[in-house]
């Protein structure tokens, strides 16, 4: 007896989110620390490392810490979107769209914001982002604040519980 293979089977992207938008931790892992091995996060300790945990710089390490920024700014939720205000240290008020996994602002790179409900996209801007940030500023925490909300000299207001 033989079994007819179902030639409809599409291969899927292992980071495909689910129904309503969750990817798997283990996944995410995996494509964050192949993403970090060709960044220029790779190999490199800021000042600050060892209360993130990155004790040699190794993509692993980094991937980590992806991994609970991730969590923390949208659940693992690829199609996270949220709306924060911030105040400068003028006093301005802006009003700021985050989305994705990284809770990335549409307004500080390329992709459009339907671009950035992809995972992949979403993942490649953040490692992009915060390796410059986290380079200048030889330290995960001041770059770690401005991309999740928090101006330079400013404060946030409404972050609906996120930061």
């Amino acid at each position: 007896m033989s079994h007819n293979l179902n030639h409809t089977f599409e291969k899927r992207d292992i980071l495909q989110p689910d129904i309503n938008g969750f990817v798997e931790e283990r996944f995410l892992r995996y494509v964050l620390v192949e993403a970090i091995r060709n960044s220029k996060l790779a190999g490199y300790r800021p000042l600050d490392a060892d209360q993130y945990a990155i004790l040699s710089g190794a993509p692993e390490e980094w991937a980590d810490y992806f991994v609970a920024t991730a969590k923390s700014s949208s659940n693992l939720n690829a199609f996270n979107s949220k709306s924060v205000v911030v105040y400068t240290s003028a006093g301005q008020r802006l009003d700021l769209e985050k989305v994705g996994l990284f809770s990335i602002n549409p307004a500080e790179v390329v992709p459009n914001k339907e671009q950035l409900f992809i995972p992949r996209t979403n993942i490649a801007e953040a490692i992009q982002l915060y390796a410059n940030r986290i380079l200048k500023d030889k330290a995960i925490k001041p770059s770690d604040l401005a991309i999740d909300g928090v101006l330079e000299g400013g404060s946030n207001v409404d972050t609906n519980g996120f930061y």
